[in-house]
């Protein structure tokens, strides 16, 4: 009598199954098995970025409130939608946002600035349907036309099926020393609105879609670029296999 093993892939997990070769030709018995517990396999990270950005280079375009108490830029990307997110996970490494113009009369590096990520359970998003996942909090020295990237400490890890991800720029213009910034992108088109929170100047006491303020507003596209690594869950092994 010879007994092969092969494995059968349903749904991602590993079943063992046994079969039994009888002495008759071409007779097989098939050999029912419980597995307790799987080895899932578990394959080396992807890195990849995700962009809603039609054109991820230029930089020839700003919208700017110009307020003291605070100002929003953000995007939100369905995980879901993206073909390179091919894993069940995805781990946030680094935001890279387009600046447009820094300027402070002194040239320091004053202005404060703060990337958050959010995971949000409405879309599009609101204030209250967002959830803090990570924080960057940093200054920008005097610059024209340039991208700016940050490293995000925490790694946060999101399920790409089902979670949609926020990502916030918010800035803080300096009236003691006149620093204002211009976040950057161009007019190049977008696969998903640019929204803007600027209660000073615009009335948004609400994350906003900044098309909704008309003619020129409706062409910016916010340049913003999310870099991470795709990964499957954490796999465990085959503990037991009890053949009946």
């Amino acid at each position: 009598m010879n007994r092969k093993w092969f494995e059968l892939v349903v749904a991602g997990t590993f079943f063992f199954i046994s079969t039994v070769a009888l002495a008759q030709p071409f007779a097989t018995k098939y050999v029912k098995g419980t597995v307790t517990s799987v080895s899932v396999p578990s394959f080396p990270p992807s890195t990849t970025t995700i962009t809603e950005s039609t054109d991820t280079t230029t930089i020839d375009d700003s919208v700017n409130c110009g307020g003291y108490s605070g100002s929003s830029f953000y995007r939100a990307f369905s995980l879901a939608t993206f073909p390179s997110l091919d894993r069940a996970k995805f781990r946030l490494l680094a935001v890279t946002f387009g600046v447009f113009l820094v300027r402070s009369d002194d040239g320091g590096p004053t202005l404060p600035m703060t990337v958050n990520v959010y995971s949000t359970s409405a879309m599009p998003p609101k204030l209250a349907s967002l959830t803090l996942l990570d924080s960057v909090s940093f200054s920008l020295p005097d610059s024209g036309a340039t991208t700016y990237t940050v490293v995000l400490p925490h790694q946060p890890v999101m399920t790409v099926a089902t979670d949609t991800l926020v990502v916030e720029v918010f800035y803080i213009n300096n009236a003691t020393n006149n620093s204002t910034f211009f976040i950057g992108g161009n007019d190049a088109g977008q696969s998903a609105p640019t929204y803007e929170r600027a209660p000073d100047c615009f009335g948004f006491e609400d994350i906003t879609d900044v098309a909704s303020l008309g003619a020129f507003f409706d062409q910016f596209s916010l340049l913003m670029l999310v870099n991470g690594v795709t990964e499957d869950p954490t796999p465990v092994r085959l503990q037991s296999f009890d053949v009946e």
